[in-house]
């Protein structure tokens, strides 16, 4: 009897998919989704990415800001940093985002925490979101072009994150050399990008652990900041490509089934 190499399916995981389009809260809200928290990291200061990997801001916390409505067309009322519930007046189509400002907030952060409920490990993830622009502010800021940055961590809410540069928004209008001050439709394909990448982590979240993704907007210099906003972000996991031993074994296994087969 010629023995034969048994084949047994790997183990199914359910796949994660975490969708939010702040649509929720409605035209008036002022409370975010679930698992959601925007604020400003640590003390108020102007600068406050402090413990750099770079530009985490790992060891700070974030704290709440009020969440004001905003369609992008005119300055806060004292001029202070604002986190706003964007969208187009009365409209239920809604973003998150804000108005950096050395006061009461500098940077500011937007930031989620999801649990893994796939029954598994998870080392890496799937975002996409739309990053929109909803105010034109400003000459050129001497700390670079704006933008928001896009950082993860797989342990902590404050700490562990690293900065996926290539999940950047960059404001699609920088300078009045492109377009007058003033209110923007971030709706309109001028005024938005789609940003997709994939996020893998240091340390797997194991199932049931919760991992973070943060939405960090700098206070740049020197200048009147952009209303920055995200929306219709969408987090999943990443299905692994198989490998060529997995593929031999499958291959195996289908051959052992078809020779049994073909016995009856």
């Amino acid at each position: 009897m010629v023995a034969l190499l048994a084949w047994a399916a790997p183990a199914s995981q359910a796949q994660l998919n975490y969708l939010q389009n702040f649509d929720s809260i409605g035209p008036a809200g002022t409370s975010l989704p679930s698992g959601w928290i925007a604020g400003y990291l640590g003390a108020e200061s102007s600068v406050n990415r402090a413990v750099m990997t770079p530009y985490a801001g790992n060891g700070l916390a974030v704290t709440a800001m009020p969440l004001v409505v905003s369609d992008g067309s005119a300055i806060p009322t004292p001029n202070v940093g604002t986190v706003f519930n964007l969208g187009t007046t009365g409209s239920a189509d809604r973003a998150l985002g804000g108005y950096p400002r050395t006061t009461p907030s500098g940077d500011q952060v937007y930031q989620v925490g999801v649990v893994n409920n796939t029954g598994g490990a998870l080392s890496s993830i799937q975002l996409s979101y739309w990053g929109e622009q909803w105010r034109q502010s400003q000459g050129t800021s001497s700390s670079g072009p704006e933008l928001l940055r896009v950082l993860a961590s797989s342990t902590s809410s404050i700490d562990g994150f690293a900065y996926f540069a290539g999940l950047d928004f960059l404001a699609p209008i920088q300078t009045t050399a492109q377009g007058p001050v003033g209110g923007l439709d971030g709706n309109l394909p001028a005024n938005r990008v789609f940003v997709t990448g994939t996020i893998t982590f240091g340390t797997p979240v194991a199932d049931g652990g919760t991992f973070y993704v943060r939405w960090h907007d700098w206070n740049d210099n020197g200048t009147s900041d952009h209303f920055l906003g995200i929306d219709d972000v969408s987090i999943s996991s990443v299905v692994p490509e198989p490998t060529i031993a997995s593929l031999l074994l499958m291959a195996v296994g289908a051959l052992v089934v078809g020779a049994r087969v073909r016995r009856k």
